[in-house]
């Protein structure tokens, strides 16, 4: 099940108890992650590039899909960080190859 297919069930975003819900997300999230890491943090972590923690009108937190421009920008920054993120990597390396 996709946030996607959700959306178009329900007409409404799912919220981490939806997911936490769902045999095989469980199961997805038992197998990949360690029993330590939250659904929500490895979302924040890995998926900010395509899905946005958000409230609804109720209050309570949904995870959405980003769409658009609010996707491109997203798209962007994760792009940006990963450049700067390599480029301090590479400044860590001291000549010939090594680190220092």
């Amino acid at each position: 099940c996709s946030l996607r297919d959700w959306r178009g069930q329900s007409g409404r975003w799912p919220n981490f108890v939806h997911l936490g819900g769902d045999v095989r997300i469980r199961q997805c999230k038992s197998s990949a992650l360690p029993r330590s890491v939250t659904l929500r943090s490895w979302v924040e972590r890995r998926l900010d590039h395509y899905v946005a923690i958000a409230r609804d009108a109720q209050g309570v937190t949904v995870l959405r899909l980003l769409e658009g421009a609010e996707l491109e920008e997203a798209r962007r920054r994760k792009a940006a960080a990963d450049e700067a993120a390599l480029a301090a990597q590479q400044a860590v390396v001291a000549p010939g190859g090594r680190p220092p």
